[in-house]
């Protein structure tokens, strides 16, 4: 079972490898927002949502800093941009599909009834001359 302490021990690790510097937990704030995060998310959404937050270009978050407290503070726009990511990649593979069963004829253009009635006439003559 996952908690808290493994929560705040994977943001840290996380951290770290960001910016090459150990990050200074505080155990019983952190503990405690790590518990409320655990509370709707699992591990392994938490650990998604902790790498999308590393990599954010946000004013916002370089100027208060890339804590646990922050980053609670981004989830939900992480999530929204989750979401964003989700729904582009799955309308580039519902184009890829729809592509793939397309056949030449597809894009045709329907015959006329000139040209229907014209090849009927042209397979009746060839039947007549028995080729």
């Amino acid at each position: 079972m996952t908690g808290s302490k493994d929560v705040v021990v994977m943001f840290s690790k996380k951290w770290q490898q960001h910016f090459n510097k150990k990050y200074p937990i505080m155990w019983g704030k952190e503990g405690k927002m790590a518990h409320e995060l655990l509370m709707v998310y699992d591990i392994k959404e938490l650990e998604v949502l902790f790498d999308d937050f590393f990599k954010m270009d946000s004013e916002f978050v370089k100027k208060t800093g890339y804590s646990l407290g922050v980053f609670r503070t981004q989830v939900p726009k992480l999530l929204v941009e989750q979401k964003s990511r989700q729904d582009k990649q799955e309308h580039k593979l519902r184009i890829q599909r729809e592509t793939a069963r397309k056949t030449p004829l597809d894009d045709a253009s329907p015959a006329s009834p000139e040209t229907i009635a014209s090849a009927i006439q042209a397979m009746k003559n060839f039947k007549l001359k028995g080729i």
